[in-house]
């Protein structure tokens, strides 16, 4: 337990010590100088094990452990700072890992990084601006596209990289020159696609060149290949319009698809006798090409091997020469569909061979080689053949195919060809414990083939036997006891056996009854063994008893409405145990309705009126229903005019109704008669007569007349100012047609 707490103790302090050192990283004073001028943290994160802080253009790795990997979402790759206008990067030491995609296509031109990193992340700087930079030594691993498409001129990769991964320099246009260390051994596909290399120096220790290493360098001008590549992949110097020559060692065996394609610059080429076979393709359209060596080891050459090399007018082919492919030398293109062949292009080779079998196939000029004698140096019109005997492999030693030569000149007429060694068919021995009378074996293995031991079996000692003590099992009222015993932990051979122990007699341990009550059974009295807990008197039930009921209660009332019912529980209890004995739910009538008056409103000439109802405020419900009263109806009379004349307007006579107003036909006005009155007309219907005269004389006994005083000064007969009886009497005496002193009538 202590111990435990001991190491709590030391994991906590860790723990706290390790905030300590994260909660800012340490730079040195250069790096906090670029610091201080930006002006403080803008953003801050983690990334893997470790933390970072962006100040306006410089970020700040720092922490223990490798950074976050980050990788491509919805077309773009996810660091937090990719957006932020990095410039500058300070990666402080405990970094150990740059992660994938880290900076991809920042804007960073400047970048420190420590001795503690060890490796560099897939497309960790690709599309950065950065000129330089300073791999250290304790970098052992550079990922694919490390360096894609960035501005580097130079760089120098450390001694601890042993190889450069694909498309690690792809597109860097800029990179003119680049250090290979001795520790590389292989540059991987497209390392060096599209760069601006000028010349390269590859190390000894390199062994294969890539499928496209430097495919588009079109600046390449030339290039040294070591004794110790075996292999040049396919397009490896595809483009390289610029490489006016090159060396192959004789180390190379296999030159790929399209290695050479299209360099253009290339006047020679000489071809190793490692080499076994030309694939396709791999001189097409090198233009500037005047001569090949072709060696003896070829056997076969793929089609359009030397297509296009329009300044290769001939070409030596040994015998050693079995296959020669379509379009292999001599020709042209001319357009998108057509061939041309080369003007006077010459084929030397032998009789019967390969290469006069093309020559005339094609329609080129065949010369035929001599063979010469090794001894005196005449030419001979043919060899003579000697059989090479095939050699078979076995399971250590190469093997080689059936071959020939010419015993005069040594010229290898059929090259034989390397079998490679089988390999051991290898069977496993295996292992046989050791146990502990008789000895054992380890696993070995051997070749079924040739039967050579492969690995040795070695003897496995007999362990002996380990004793071990079967401790005694005590006896109990349950269980029969065992007496101390002994045996092998590893056979199982028994040394002292065991003997029964008979099992012991019960402790009894009385059981009381319990009482029955109304509300759980009773039990009778039994007895167990209190030692083991078995039962020796099983306890029987005994039935519980009858309830003792009260008086009923009411529970979960549910009030009636006037829609529904109610209802409510009529419970029993039992007086002594307080368990319930019945329940009962009973109905409540529903109540009466509360009346509202629905008032109504009477019809109209034109619209519908309603009579008065009611409903229950309650629940809603129509109790008296309104009832629709038909529209009434249009009562028209007669409305009499009004006569215009020289003191008023009138109007026409019309029809309108007696309850509404509304007019069926509209009274029109009348305007006022023009010109002045008749002296003595007072109605002003045109006339005088005796109805003039009455008007007057009610007017002058306080009688009302329907005419205004304005029109009633018509009737001043005598012009007093005055309406008197006199003027009544001269209109009734004018009426009666007796003459009088005035105008009346004009």
């Amino acid at each position: 337990m202590n111990k435990s707490k001991k190491i709590i103790s030391l994991l906590l302090s860790v723990i706290m010590i390790m905030s300590v050192f994260t909660a800012a990283p340490f730079t040195a004073s250069a790096e906090e100088a670029d610091i201080a001028e930006t002006g403080g943290i803008k953003e801050s994160g983690t990334t893997g094990n470790c933390n970072w802080e962006l100040y306006n253009g410089v970020l700040v790795i720092y922490g223990s452990g490798k950074m976050g990997n980050y990788e491509e979402e919805d077309g773009f790759y996810s660091a937090p700072w990719r957006n932020s206008g990095v410039t500058k990067v300070i990666i402080n030491d405990g970094v150990t890992c740059i992660g994938d995609c880290a900076f991809y296509c920042c804007s960073l031109t400047s970048i420190d990084i420590p001795d503690s990193v060890t490796s560099i992340g897939w497309n960790a700087f690709c599309g950065c601006s950065l000129t330089s930079i300073d791999i250290p030594d304790s970098v052992t691993s550079i990922r694919d596209s490390a360096f894609c498409g960035c501005g580097l001129t130079s760089i120098a990769i450390p001694n601890s990289v042993t190889s450069i991964s694909p498309n690690t320099f792809f597109g860097c246009t800029r990179l003119k020159s680049i250090d290979i260390p001795d520790s590389v051994t292989s540059i991987g596909g497209s390392a060096f696609y599209g760069c601006g290399l000028t010349s390269i120096d590859i190390p000894d220790s390199v062994k294969s060149i890539g499928q496209d290493a430097f495919m588009g360098c079109k600046s390449l001008k030339s290039i040294g290949i070591p004794d110790s590549v075996t292999s040049i992949g396919d397009y490896a110097f595809y483009g390289c319009t610029s490489l006016t020559g090159i060396a192959i060692p004789d180390s190379v065996k296999s030159i790929g698809f399209e290695a050479f394609f299209g360099c253009t610059s290339l006047t020679s080429v000489e071809i190793p006798n490692s080499v076994t076979f030309i694939s396709l393709e791999a001189f097409f359209g090198c233009t500037s090409l005047t001569s090949v060596v072709i060696p003896n080891s070829v056997t076969t050459i793929g089609d359009y091997a030397f297509f296009g090399c329009t300044s290769l007018l001939s070409v030596e082919i040994p015998i050693s020469v079995m296959f020669i492919d379509d379009f292999a030398f001599g020709y042209y293109s001319i357009g998108d569909h057509s061939f041309g062949s080369v003007s006077g292009f010459t084929v030397y080779g032998y009789e019967k061979s390969a290469a006069e079998d093309y020559a005339k196939k094609n329609g080129f000029s065949f010369n035929l080689l001599p063979c010469v004698c090794s001894g005196c140096g005449t030419s001979l019109n043919e060899h003579n053949p000697v059989i090479d005997a095939a050699v078979p492999a076995t399971c250590t030693e190469d093997g080689l195919t059936k071959g020939s030569h010419c015993s005069v000149c040594g010229t290898v007429l059929n090259k034989q060809t390397v079998i490679p060694a089988k390999g051991h068919n290898v069977v496993i021995n295996k292992e046989v414990p050791a146990t502990c009378t008789v000895d054992g074996l380890t696993e070995g293995s051997y070749c079924s083939v040739c039967g050579e031991t492969l690995v040795e079996q070695t003897v496995i000692p007999k362990t002996g036997h380990n004793p071990v003590i079967d401790a005694a099992v005590k006896a109990t009222c349950q269980h029969d006891g065992l007496t101390v015993g002994s045996h092998c932990e590893y056979c199982g051979y028994v040394y002292v056996s065991q003997t029964v122990i008979p099992r012991l007699e019960h402790t009894v341990e009385e059981d009381e009854a319990v009482p029955p009550t109304c509300s759980s059974a009773g039990l009778t009295a039994g007895s167990h063994c209190s030692v083991c807990g078995e039962t020796i008197v099983e306890q029987e039930i005994v039935a519980k008893l009858s309830h003792t009921p009260g008086e009923p209660v009411v529970e979960n009332t549910i009030p009636a409405t006037c829609i529904e019912k109610g209802s409510y529980d009529s419970v029993v209890y039992c007086t002594v145990c307080g368990e319930e004995v019945s329940r009962v739910e009973k109905e409540i009538g529903k109540i009466a309705h509360t009346p509202v008056i629905d008032e109504g409103y009477p019809a109209t000439c034109t619209e519908q009126g309603l009579s008065d109802g009611s409903h229950c405020s309650v629940c809603n419900e129509v109790l008296k229903a309104q009832e629709s009263i038909p529209a009434l109806g249009h009562q028209y009379v007669a409305v009499i005019g009004v006569k215009a004349n020289h003191f008023h307007s009138g109007t026409t006579d019309g029809i309108q109704c007696s309850r509404c107003g509304d007019w069926l036909i509209k009274q029109e006005f009348v305007p006022q008669l023009e010109g002045v009155p008749i002296l003595g007309d007072a109605n002003d219907d045109g006339e005088v007569d005796s109805v003039d005269a009455t008007v007057v004389q009610r007017y002058v006994t306080m009688i009302a007349v329907p005419y205004d005083e304005a029109q009633l000064m018509c009737v001043d007969v005598d012009g007093d100012g005055d309406l008197t009886v006199v003027d009544a009497t001269f209109i009734q005496r004018y009426a009666t047609h007796v003459k009088v002193p005035y105008p009346i009538g004009e």
